[in-house]
């Protein structure tokens, strides 16, 4: 195979997917601990309070 993407390219490539990596990965551990630091700084939360019965 010959390369086709020039140097400038790779690097604008390389560094999106490191940041779409480390969206993905924030967002996992935002699913796995239901705890958002966004959230907790926009004092906002989504979370259903259980009725008391």
């Amino acid at each position: 195979m010959e390369q086709n993407v020039g140097e400038t390219d790779r690097v604008i490539r390389f560094l999106t997917g490191l940041f779409l990596a480390g969206t993905g990965l924030f967002l996992l551990f935002e699913a796995a601990t239901g705890w958002c630091a966004t959230y907790q700084l926009l004092g906002i939360n989504t979370r259903e309070t259980p009725y008391l019965k």
